[in-house]
């Protein structure tokens, strides 16, 4: 195989890449939406169901979920906010200049979804 070729080749294994790692992004950033939303949800409702328990046994296991439910509410919003400082940083813009993506309709689309 020629260097040419070769090098073609990379190239196209590298825009592949940076084409990749901006569609994982786009799926924690949506994946870590959903997570914040139906764990949300899932803490009002064990909220709820704490105020009404009776039962010490009852109490004690809808207090381990409600910690269990914050904890992965709260590791979403680590993600969320990590996938976000992604997008708006420099690395971002190169990896898609290398993967022939606009980064500018990237980010205007994302600011209208929050």
């Amino acid at each position: 195989m020629s260097k040419i070729s070769l090098a073609n080749t990379t190239s196209c294994y590298y825009e592949d890449l940076a084409f990749e790692i901006i569609k994982q992004a786009l799926a924690d950033l949506q994946r870590s939406k959903k997570i914040i939303t139906n764990m949300d949800s899932k803490i009002r409702s064990l909220e709820e169901q704490l105020i009404a328990a009776i039962e010490v046994e009852k109490e004690e296991s809808l207090h381990t979920s409600l910690k269990r439910a914050r904890l992965i509410r709260r590791n979403a919003v680590e993600l969320k906010n990590e996938v976000a400082r992604f997008f708006r940083g420099s690395w971002f813009e190169s990896l898609a200049i290398l993967a022939g993506i606009n980064h500018e309709t990237i980010r205007n689309r994302l600011k209208k979804e929050d």
